[in-house]
């Protein structure tokens, strides 16, 4: 048997930010998307990535996720086959995925939360991807402590003057660094050398890294520990292989 994910193709950076702006104008889904994913830094500069996309991801908050599927339906977008829900022994909602023009986006939630031993703000985040077979998915939680709901993104005006909810820099520069230095990628190293484009504010980043990095934070059940990236590396430069950017993170 084939996997799902066999079902779509990639396609460029301007046909996946016009799918995703589509979306966004759409008056049941404004203000209720945040871009997140390998497009994310490239919408936050405004430049053409110049690569294909395999995916476009975007965070819902939990209590919207039903008008994302009453939208999906509406314009025949929804698949049973691309729904976690759907799936046996899957009892919270880990999103939703869409095939539009034979391109995934998923729709994955996310919920402000206190946690429970820390009663530290949290953001507790639920996504899931295609296994190996039809009637398998893999599913991921992240139970992010210290990290508060207005950390998460930036609302962006757009050259063409919409406004879009895009994952902030801040937390594209650690989640990717988080990786650990013997995972850092080639499309990784494209997307950092991204980030030098925007500024970054210092307290923030601190913030987030430490959230990121808290004892109590529940990672991606298939995600193995990694080398940590110091705070010092993050702040001043990235130093990756043949990859040594100065940030520019405002002090």
């Amino acid at each position: 048997m084939s996997n799902l994910r066999e079902d779509f193709n990639t396609l460029p950076f301007q046909e996946v930010y016009k799918i995703l702006s589509d979306l966004n104008a759409a008056p049941e889904l404004n203000d209720k998307l945040i871009v997140d994913g390998g497009i994310a830094p490239y919408l936050l500069i405004e430049t053409n990535s110049e690569r294909q996309h395999r995916d476009a991801d975007l965070l819902v908050d939990e209590k919207d996720m039903t008008v994302v599927r009453d939208y999906l339906k509406k314009h025949n977008l929804y698949d049973a086959r691309y729904d976690s829900l759907s799936y046996q022994g899957v009892t919270r909602d880990h999103g939703v995925t869409a095939r539009i023009n034979g391109f995934p986006v998923g729709f994955y939630p996310y919920n402000a939360v206190t946690d429970e031993e820390t009663k530290e703000p949290a953001i507790d985040i639920y996504a899931y991807s295609f296994g190996e077979t039809p009637d398998q998915i893999d599913l991921k939680e992240s139970h992010i402590v210290g990290f508060q709901k207005s950390d998460l993104c930036i609302t962006k005006c757009m050259s063409d003057a919409s406004r879009m909810k895009i994952i902030s820099p801040e937390v594209v520069v650690v989640s990717k660094l988080g990786k650990g230095k013997n995972n850092l990628r080639d499309k990784d190293k494209q997307d950092l050398y991204a980030m030098i484009f925007t500024r970054m504010n210092a307290e923030k980043m601190k913030r987030i890294y430490h959230a990121f990095n808290h004892r109590g934070t529940r990672r991606s059940i298939a995600e193995k520990d990694v080398e940590k990236v110091s705070l010092d590396d993050i702040l001043k430069i990235f130093r990756y292989n043949d990859l040594e950017i100065e940030t520019t993170i405002s002090q």
